[in-house]
């Protein structure tokens, strides 16, 4: 998605294992007319990317991983690198961003982003130990809606079914 480069003498190393996943939608960052091609959801992260160093002046995007409406999931920040997406640097500490492209308080997820993230969340869980109970919802985090209505459902979902 050719990202700015991160400022990097501003990143904190993640300094341990990660704990825990916050799952986000992209809304806040305001309307971005999504038609589903790779190009556009590029564009879109570039414009998370621009907000989050340009408005916040973070270093680099919030998010470690992107998901689109096609199910394609793109890398943000590097692993190596704390993240900067649930609210500050205590919330943030060992907790893996992930953001589905979006507004899911007026929208469903697609079957593909849906199964884009669960696979994401599995892996993720599977590599690093994280348990089901160590996934949030960012609104779980910080004063905010956010992910929305319809990705919270399903994460509410997700984290109670054993076989997900």
């Amino acid at each position: 998605w050719k990202a700015a480069p991160a400022k990097l003498q501003s990143l904190s190393p993640v300094g341990g294992p990660w704990e825990k996943i916050t799952v986000h939608h992209s809304d806040a960052i305001g309307s971005f007319s999504f038609n589903g091609s790779a190009s556009n959801s590029g564009a879109a992260i570039k414009s998370v990317q621009r907000h989050h160093q340009l408005e916040n002046g973070w270093a680099d995007i919030g998010y470690h991983f992107l998901i689109d409406a096609r199910g394609r999931v793109f890398e943000g920040r590097s692993l190596d690198w704390q993240g900067a997406h649930a609210g500050n640097p205590s919330k943030n500490r060992r907790n893996l961003g992930v953001c589905v492209l979006g507004n899911f308080d007026s929208e469903h997820l697609s079957q593909e982003a849906r199964d884009a993230l669960s696979n994401l969340l599995d892996e993720l869980r599977s590599s690093h130990k994280i348990s089901r109970d160590a996934i949030y919802l960012h609104k779980e985090m910080s004063s905010t809606e956010c992910p929305g209505a319809h990705l919270s459902q399903w994460v509410n979902y997700y984290r109670k079914s054993a076989g997900a």
